[in-house]
Parts: structure tokens; C-alpha cells; sequence
């Protein structure tokens, strides 16, 4: 059952990206139903010409996005499209919506919540001619955009550097295609079938670093710390939220998210049908293409326990690395009706659990205790 959240709703001043002086969005006032039903009714006003604005920052389709910040938390709770109904427009007067928090399966309880408004756009991506994409997080949090690159080879040096991992991020084209996903291992709940991939999408080629997603969100909650180590104890509710997904779909224009399964499994395979993406499927094999629990002591990356530096291992045939081993990796499917995907296997765990058809699960609000485990990204074209 949904439980009662809020005791008090604050108001928020909401700034629009990019636009925050005119023209913006002001006066976001929110009050919860009572009886508690799980409904926010949010009145915000819109000044200024948002649609021109964003139409000479070459974005379009502009929308409105709806969050709350838990204050005790700082945890962020994204709204979806199909929870908002009301006059959600970016016109300009005021405006009056309803959030209907219950239809995004939100439980939490406080009674410090502050509410925003903001907007955002797409920018149409076009895959076939940019292989590589790289967004500049070097402003940090405070940045009003995200700088965003589009690269047909990569600069020389290549991408496995410092600065790839650390204040810009780079995300490598997946072309459409039909695989198989699963495995006839009896041990796994993945059972082997054909699937296709319709559209192409651009993944990650790293885990996301702790200094990224400290660029991201102004803190670092892992363990083991290190600039180009992948951030862990990250749950899956801070990553869906404004915090990280929705302040790069903002900030860029570009449809980020968490993969899904069946992306994250594509691109880990990159054309294999074995149980690891160099072809093999020994302990040897792995040892290759991951830190796991077997080889935490290589010294590869120059950590020597728990995970270790992105890149410290070799990559995919498709340029992807650390998809075996380092931490698991969220995805954005639940695995049933209370728990999240997750993928890959981790430092701390054994070659069974490494393998490109293994899923792992997790509550989605509750699970940022755990250092072996974070995240990478996908952006997928605009329709």
C-alpha cells in the first residue's frame, strides 16, 4: 500500500537549465491531497518565450519535468510523463498540474520535501554518422549545460585516458541488431531466446567514475575511493531521479537512462554467444576482461583490492570494458515486482556470477550500502 509521505510541502523556485533568467519557470507552489491519496497538485508560472529560447540552443520538443527532493535524504524522485496530467505546457502564464506520485510506485516518507519544475528538449541525434558521443561534466553541478561532442574516430590517444574518465564522458554507438540473450545454463533465470535490438543507441564505454559522478551531483558515496575507480554504493532511485538522469537529460537535451537489459546484454556480448565477450568461457577467460574475486591482487589499475580503475582490463570487440567484474552495473527493468536489475558481476564476486547472461536484483530505494555496486549510461537517438 502507498503510505502517507508528506506532513509539510515546500515550495520551490524552480530555474530552467540553461534559461534561468528569461525566460523561466517561478512560483512553483505544491499541496498534497487530503485525504492522502498519493496526489500533489503544483501550480507553476512560465515567463518569458521558452519554446524560441530552446529552438536557438537547438533543442526542441520541450517539456516539462516535475521532482521531488526527500530533504532528509537529498534522495531526488523524477515524475513520469504518464503520472502528470493537468495543464502541464511550457506557455507562458500559470499553469496547474497534478502528480500522482502513487502511479511512479514512490513509498517514501518525510516531511521535508521540496518540489520543482523545471524544463527540457531534445536534441535529434543522428547515429549513423557519430560513432562516439562526449559530454564535458568539467563545470560540475553548478553547470547551466552540459557541453555535447560528436566524434567520428577517436582523438589521438584514444579514450582509455584520465580525462575520459573523469571530467568528460563518452558514450560509443550500438547499432540495431538481433542476438541471443540468455543462457541454457540450468542456474540461470535468463533462459536463452532471440532478441532484437530495433534502434541504435550509444552506451558508455565505462562504468561512471567516482570524480563524474561527483561532477554530477557534488558528492561521492563510495568506499573505495579514486578519481577513475567506478562509483558504487549509488542506489537505483538516486540514479532515476533529477540527480543524475535528469540533470544530464536538462542540461544536454539527450534521452539519458539507465540500460536495459536487454541493451546492457547486446552490448556486453558484442556479437558472442560465449560466457564472456572474448570468446571464452573459462576462469582464465574472465581474468582477461575483469576484476573479480579470483584476480584482486593483479595490481591492474593500480589498485590492488576491491575493484580498480575503468579500463584497467581489455575491452569488447566493440570497445566497451570492465562488462565482467569491477561492480555490478543498475539496469532500468525490474526484476520482479519489488526489485531492480542489476548486471555483470563484481570484485567481489566468483566467475559464475561474471558471466554476460548472469542478473543480479536489488531494491530499488534501500540498496546504496553495497560498494560493488554502480552504473553506466545509455542515450538513446531521438525518435
Amino acid at each position: 500500500m502507498f503510505q502517507k509521505i508528506l506532513a509539510m510541502v515546500f515550495c520551490a523556485i524552480a530555474s530552467a537549465g540553461a534559461y534561468a533568467a528569461d525566460p523561466g519557470i517561478t512560483d512553483v507552489h505544491a499541496q498534497q491531497r487530503y485525504p492522502w491519496n498519493g496526489k500533489v497538485d503544483i501550480q507553476y508560472t512560465v515567463v518569458g518565450d521558452v519554446a524560441s529560447a530552446m529552438s536557438s540552443a537547438g533543442l526542441s520538443s520541450p517539456t516539462i519535468v516535475v521532482s521531488a527532493k526527500d530533504n532528509k535524504t537529498s534522495i531526488v524522485y523524477a515524475a513520469t510523463a504518464a503520472a502528470v496530467t493537468g495543464d502541464a505546457r511550457i506557455t507562458e502564464g500559470t499553469h496547474r498540474i497534478t502528480w500522482d506520485m502513487a502511479l511512479d510506485g514512490y513509498t517514501f516518507k518525510s516531511d521535508e520535501v521540496t518540489f520543482k519544475v523545471a524544463f527540457t528538449g531534445t536534441r535529434e541525434v543522428v547515429p549513423t554518422s557519430a560513432p562516439y558521443c562526449v559530454i564535458d561534466l568539467a563545470a560540475g553541478t553548478t553547470a547551466e549545460s552540459y557541453p555535447v561532442t560528436y566524434m567520428s574516430a577517436p582523438p589521438e590517444g584514444g579514450f582509455n585516458t584520465d580525462e575520459y574518465k573523469t571530467t568528460k564522458l563518452v558514450l560509443k554507438l550500438v547499432d540495431a541488431g538481433t542476438f541471443t540473450m540468455g543462457s541454457e545454463n540450468t542456474r540461470e533465470t535468463n533462459p536463452p531466446r532471440e532478441e532484437t535490438i530495433a534502434k541504435a543507441f550509444y552506451c558508455g564505454m565505462f562504468e561512471v567514475t567516482q570524480k563524474q559522478y561527483f561532477l554530477l551531483t557534488g558528492n561521492d558515496p563510495s568506499a573505495n575511493k579514486g578519481d577513475t575507480r567506478p562509483v558504487e554504493k549509488v542506489n537505483w532511485d538516486l540514479i532515476a531521479g533529477s540527480t543524475v538522469l535528469g540533470a544530464l537529460r536538462t542540461k544536454t537535451g539527450l534521452d539519458f537512462n539507465l540500460p536495459t537489459e536487454m541493451q546492457w546484454e547486446y552490448a556486453c556480448r558484442a556479437g558472442t554467444s560465449t560466457d564472456f565477450n572474448n570468446g571464452g568461457s573459462t576462469e582464465e577467460d574472465l581474468a582477461e576482461v575483469a576484476r573479480y574475486s579470483g584476480n584482486q591482487n593483479d595490481g591492474k589499475g593500480g589498485c590492488s583490492s576491491a575493484h580498480t580503475a575503468v579500463g584497467s582490463y581489455k575491452p569488447n570487440a566493440w570497445g566497451f570494458y570492465d562488462m565482467h567484474g569491477n561492480v555490478w552495473e543498475w539496469c532500468l527493468d525490474a526484476y520482479d515486482t519489488e526489485s531492480k536489475s542489476y548486471r555483470g558481476g563484481s570484485w567481489q564476486h566468483a566467475v559464475e556470477a561474471c558471466r554476460s547472461s548472469h542478473r543480479g536484483y536489488g531494491w530499488p530505494s534501500s540498496w546504496s550500502q553495497y560498494p560493488d555496486l554502480g552504473f553506466r549510461l545509455v542515450v538513446n537517438p531521438a525518435d
